[in-house]
């Protein structure tokens, strides 16, 4: 059996309240979006694809001792900001700003894991951010001049 699967960081609860205000207050700006639900709001760090059940205890084992090499650190939700893609739903999300350094080596140890360990290959590139909504995708122009 395969699950789909990755790894995130959950949005802290105490930010849920200030994230459903936010978005109350973006529906007022008239345009369709599929809402992410706080207690769903996360930020990706690696998308693994479907891994089979078996390689979950290793790979689980892997994440925790790197994890565990790492100092806590802190994040702050910085800005608002959107990604517009012609062809798909664009997204808004918030971006962090703290200690970012300190996140991307963190998710730069789980991509060594991931990519060379279990041989699951990983985008060039990492954007750290909480997609908190999807732009239905209605008129590509009437959705670039919103997000603009």
């Amino acid at each position: 059996m395969k699950h789909r699967l990755f790894l995130a960081i959950n949005l802290p609860q105490t930010l849920h309240a200030p994230l459903i205000k936010l978005q109350t207050d973006l529906q007022k700006l008239g345009v369709s979006v599929d809402w992410e639900k706080p207690e769903r709001t996360h930020m990706v760090l690696n998308y693994l694809g479907k891994v089979e059940h078996a390689s979950l205890s290793a790979l689980q084992g892997s994440f925790f001792a790197t994890a565990r090499q790492f100092q806590p650190f802190n994040l702050n939700l910085q800005f608002l900001e959107t990604l517009y893609q012609r062809h798909e739903q664009s997204l808004i999300y918030l971006a962090p700003s703290g200690q970012i350094d300190a996140l991307k080596a963190l998710q730069k140890e789980f991509t060594k894991i991931v990519s060379k360990e279990f041989k699951i290959p990983q985008p060039m590139r990492f954007l750290p951010h909480f997609t908190i909504g999807q732009i239905a995708k209605i008129d590509p122009v009437f959705t670039k001049h919103v997000i603009d």
